[in-house]
This record gives structure tokens, sequence and C-alpha cells, in this order.
């Protein structure tokens, strides 16, 4: 019985060593770009996560912004680096960290916690811009404001993207997104295999205590 728990012990912790992310059916959605409801005007200098993607201002978002469609997410550098003012927990490079007293080029840097995911469509309020990932950069000096990357392998997949002006930035919100569809290539799976390891130690120990239990019982008799 011994070598049975020990056994059992054993490919517990195995089990818990396992990689904790399972591969799904990729899945192809419109993030939903609308902000919580936010006294005053939307102006959020935090991240937000909607449906299982994190946008990450460096200084600020704009909801509803200026010359942007409702839903929308629009950002600029006015303000920025004033008291609530950036965003202190952006996860973007260092190089667009901003700080108090410090101006920086405003960014919006978009993942899937770590996950790879496909960029297949993003409306943006003007052009030109820059969109940066994790493999290449593009600057997109004219053409429509929806652009259709479904086709484009460079998108797919990546791990992050920045969206940035070109220039200058206005000081007023007239770059952002108002649609941004994505395919997610893996959904993680945080904790579900050491919820299976506990289970297993648990039912090690349980099966020791009834062989215990039954060992007393037949010394009693």
């Amino acid at each position: 019985m011994r070598h049975r728990l020990i056994s059992m012990l054993v490919s517990a912790f195995a089990v818990a060593g396992a990689p904790t992310t399972a591969t799904a059916a990729p899945v192809t959605f419109e993030v939903n770009l609308r902000l919580p409801p936010n006294p005053g005007p939307q102006y959020f200098s935090t991240n937000i996560i909607r449906d299982g993607i994190r946008i990450s201002p460096n200084c600020h978002v704009d909801g509803g912004a200026t010359g942007l469609a409702d839903p929308a997410l629009g950002f600029d550098s006015a303000g920025c680096g004033s008291p609530g003012g950036f965003n202190e927990n952006f996860l973007g490079p260092a190089e667009y960290r901003a700080a108090e007293m410090t101006r920086v080029e405003p960014v919006i840097y978009v993942d899937a916690f770590g996950a790879p995911f496909a960029l297949r469509q993003i409306t943006i309020g003007s052009i030109p811009f820059i969109l940066d990932t994790n493999r290449t950069s593009f600057t997109f000096n004219s053409g429509p404001t929806t652009f259709d990357f479904s086709a484009n392998p460079v998108f797919d997949p990546i791990t992050y993207f920045i969206l940035r002006y070109r220039d200058s930035d206005p000081g007023a919100p007239d770059l952002g997104f108002t649609n941004l569809v994505v395919t997610l290539e893996k959904v993680p799976l945080p904790g579900s295999l050491l919820l299976t390891c506990a289970g297993l130690i648990g039912l090690a120990f349980s099966v020791r205590g009834r062989a215990k239990a039954a060992s007393g019982t037949q010394a009693r008799a």
C-alpha cells in the first residue's frame, strides 16, 4: 500500500509539472471596445481587459473620442505626465513608459495575455499611423480607415501590436480604434492541472486512510 501511495503522489506532481495551456479551436470575434460607465469624460489611464484582450495605453484613452464613432478608444498625449494622466501599469515596452512630469509619445499596446493571436481587422480614426508588432512594423500613409489583414500571414500569429501616430499627435484624440477583430489561437487554462494534482493527492491520502482503518478493524477482530 505504501508503494501505491508513493506512486500516486509521484503521478500527481508529474501532472503539476505539465504545461498549463491547451490548444483550442481558433475563435474569431470582434472585441468589445465600449468603456465602462464613468462620471464625466470617459478618460482612463488604466489597462482595459475585453474578451481576453488587454488594451494598455501608456498615457490614457478617451471613450467616444472626438472624431470617432462610439464605441471607440482614442488616445493622445494631452495631460500625459500630469498626476493621473499616465498609466503606471503600462504593459508595453519600457521605451514608451510614461512617468510623472515626463511626457512621451502616446501609444496603445494590445496583447492576449502573451498568447499568440491573429489580427484580422482594425478600423482607426485617421491616417497616417504606425502599427508595430513583435514580427514587423507597418506605416500606413493613405488608404481606407478599415484595414483587413485576414489574408496577410505577417499578422498571423503575433503576440502583441502597438498603435501610434506617424507624426506628432494633434493633442486631440483622433487616432484610435472603432473596430478590432482578432482570432485567438490558444486559450490559457491556468491552474486546471494544479487542481487535478490536488485531487490526486487527496485521493492518495483517502486511499491511505481507508487502508489504515481497515487494518485497525482487522487487528481488533
